[in-house]
């Protein structure tokens, strides 16, 4: 009988799981959907009153809060001169930058893209490129990325062109397909990670206003936060 009532008790939270589960993908769709609206008509109200709700997608979808995210800074980049853009950006920014990767290395790949390409749109913003704080994040943001590049990092994947025989030929064949997915998904995200790197260090260099290229604090700072070489941090005094 206990036997039983266990079994009865895990089925049913397994069911309460599912659930949970539909009911988290059914607001998340809804949410999707808002957004696309908000987009389509350039209503920034909506999309600021959005944002607390794109918060609650992390971290249990990733994915999707930086997607959104993406989604919702384009839209408040392209009207920072409406009442609340830019103080919605402020917030999107603070809560975005905080964000680390997944260690899901197949999901760190997918959101790594969204994540530089939405703090990419924050340069088209004055209050932002202008602001010695934001370079500062910016800086970390570079530094995040470099301490998970691999040094002298070479593609690991590989061609399949063996045939086994035998009973265990199977197997072993699965095994090697197993290995060598993973080997490109590792693949995927360090080369992600290098052209994320290149990208944003040639803005870092090229894109910090004139006074905080003499700057001390700013340029100790940031050097240490980004890993800069000693190559890198005279570029960054210098823009060259």
């Amino acid at each position: 009988m206990k036997a039983v009532t266990v079994f009865v008790l895990l089925l049913l939270g397994i069911a309460s799981l599912s659930v949970a589960l539909a009911d988290a993908e059914t607001k998340t769709n809804l949410l999707y959907a808002k957004i696309s609206r908000a987009r389509t008509s350039n209503d920034v109200q909506t999309i600021i009153q959005s944002l607390p709700e794109i918060e609650k997608l992390w971290p249990d979808q990733a994915e999707s809060y930086f997607r959104l995210a993406k989604e919702s800074a384009e839209v408040l980049e392209g009207a920072s001169n409406r009442p609340g853009a830019t103080t919605a950006l402020s917030i999107l920014w603070t809560n975005l930058i905080q964000k680390p990767l997944p260690s899901d290395e197949g999901q760190a790949t997918k959101c790594l893209a969204l994540k530089r390409e939405t703090a990419l749109c924050f340069f088209r913003v004055n209050d932002f490129s202008n602001d010695k704080s934001w370079w500062e994040d910016f800086a970390k943001f570079i530094g995040g990325i470099r301490s998970r590049i691999i040094p002298n990092y070479r593609n690991q994947a590989y061609m399949l062109s063996v045939v086994f025989q035998g009973p265990d030929g199977k197997k072993q064949m699965q095994k090697l397909v197993e290995d060598r997915n993973k080997k490109e998904i590792t693949d995927c995200l360090q080369r992600e990670l290098r052209s994320t790197d290149s990208r944003l260090m040639f803005h870092l260099v090229h894109s910090i206003p004139e006074p905080l290229r003499t700057d001390a604090q700013f340029i100790e700072s940031a050097s240490a936060s980004a890993h800069l070489t000693a190559e890198e941090v005279n570029q960054l005094k210098t823009g060259n």
